[in-house]
């Protein structure tokens, strides 16, 4: 019996750290809608990237954007390719790349020498996060939500980045992701209460 609830417990743990779900919803100034769903990180030749979808509405439609983050350098008109299942390639070129610093946590490393043990402090650091905004059109949205990514290669200016299995997930987040900001855009922004009413 309590194996079984562990299984259980283990279970829920892992799918609630995996649910997705809509991550913001809000008014942006020039009028338009954003939303958001949460982003899966995906192992790309070592390299870990958060991928997640968006899409602001108005009166002129739709927008939508595949926004990919990462510790490892990404140039401006960064390219990402993604071949289907029914071998079309998506070709993107990030509209714009934002940088930001974040540090990293003091690290330590505890070394076992026979019968000593030494723990060292490694210091934390400053690093780069780079943030990258593809256009997606309306097209392509609808490819992603009807087809599996089978090949993927993420530029890094002279070089690039290749995955070529393993990325059912991704497809799977990203067709979700889809339906969620569609179901969402269907239903009326909620009424924020402001930071001070009935304070």
């Amino acid at each position: 019996m309590k194996k079984l609830f562990a299984i259980i417990l283990v279970f829920t743990i892992s799918t609630a750290l995996y649910a997705q779900a809509i991550s913001s919803d809000r008014l942006l100034p020039n009028g338009l809608r954003s939303i958001s769903a949460t982003g899966i990180i995906v192992d790309v030749s070592g390299g870990k990237y958060t991928f997640s979808l968006n899409a602001a509405t108005g009166e002129g439609g739709e927008l939508w954007g595949l926004i990919v983050g990462s510790d490892i350098f990404m140039t401006d008109n960064a390219e990402l390719l993604m071949k289907l299942d029914n071998d079309e390639i998506i070709h993107l070129v990030a509209d714009r790349v934002n940088v930001s610093a974040f540090s990293t946590p003091d690290h330590y490393t505890t070394y076992h020498i026979g019968g000593i043990s030494e723990t060292y402090v490694e210091p934390g650091r400053e690093k780069d996060y780079y943030v990258s905004i593809y256009k997606l059109s309306e097209e392509q949205v609808l490819l992603l939500e009807s087809h599996d990514i089978k090949k993927m290669r993420i530029s890094l200016g002279q070089s690039y980045l290749e995955k070529a299995s393993g990325l059912k997930k991704l497809s799977k987040w990203l067709s979700k992701s889809a339906t969620l900001i569609r179901e969402r855009m269907q239903k009326p922004q909620g009424i924020h209460k402001g930071i001070t009413e009935g304070f």
